[in-house]
């Protein structure tokens, strides 16, 4: 009996040894499985992180861009205001020959985007002449100059109907009326003009300043 046992104990032995290496070779086998599947759905998980962080950002960077267009349209329509408002209220700047302490004088801007160069923007005033009742147009005659930068990554254009790439902004005292020419000959020009500003890089945000020379009225609009 004793000597059974142990052939039925031997007998068992390389079965059990068979099922033991199958159910290593199955476990190295879903192992693999496991891992391949993992490095997939890792890839595809960063690929997906990848491509929101890219909207995100994009959507940032544009949110940024067009608050700058905004806030450059806004500071141009203040700037126009502001040099109405010293014409309105009959701000006075002292007189370059000094003859007189203070002279009548007109706020204006000057507005050049001549294709190929540079963005020019200034504010000035001029004597106005109260005979003429005009005031006075040449440059030599600009007083109190400044120059404006907007933002660099910024693009102005002036739309109006004959091709214009700059244009004078004349406010007169004592009611700021306004007046438009343009060219060194001072051509004036009596109807709406629009100065268009887009972002380089983002054209589709813009913003419009809309000036009126008849109504006498400076508008900003998308």
């Amino acid at each position: 009996s004793c000597n059974g046992i142990r052939n039925n104990g031997s007998n068992l032995q390389p079965k059990f040894n068979n099922e033991l290496k199958l159910m290593l070779k199955s476990e190295k086998h879903y192992s693999k499985v496991f891992s391949a599947f993992t490095l997939i759905e890792l890839i595809i998980v960063i690929t997906i992180i990848g491509m929101l962080t890219s909207i995100i950002v994009r959507s940032y960077n544009g949110s940024i861009q067009h608050s700058r267009v905004e806030s450059s349209g806004e500071e141009l329509k203040s700037l126009i205001e502001t040099l109405r408002s010293k014409a309105d209220s009959g701000i006075y700047i002292a007189a370059k020959d000094q003859k007189n302490t203070s002279v009548a004088v007109c706020y204006g801007m000057y507005v050049k985007n001549k294709e190929g160069k540079p963005l020019e923007i200034k504010t000035f005033a001029t004597k106005f002449d109260s005979e003429k009742g005009d005031c006075e147009y040449t440059e030599s005659s600009w007083q109190n100059i400044e120059n404006i930068d907007l933002f660099k990554d910024i693009k102005l254009n002036l739309v109006s109907e004959i091709k214009l790439d700059e244009i004078k902004i004349f406010f007169y005292p004592t009611k700021g009326d306004m007046k438009l020419t343009y060219s060194d000959e001072n051509i004036e020009y009596n109807k709406t003009i629009k100065i268009t500003l887009n972002h380089v890089n983002y054209t589709n945000f813009s913003r419009t300043l809309i000036l009126d020379p008849i109504l006498s009225t400076v508008t900003l609009s998308k």
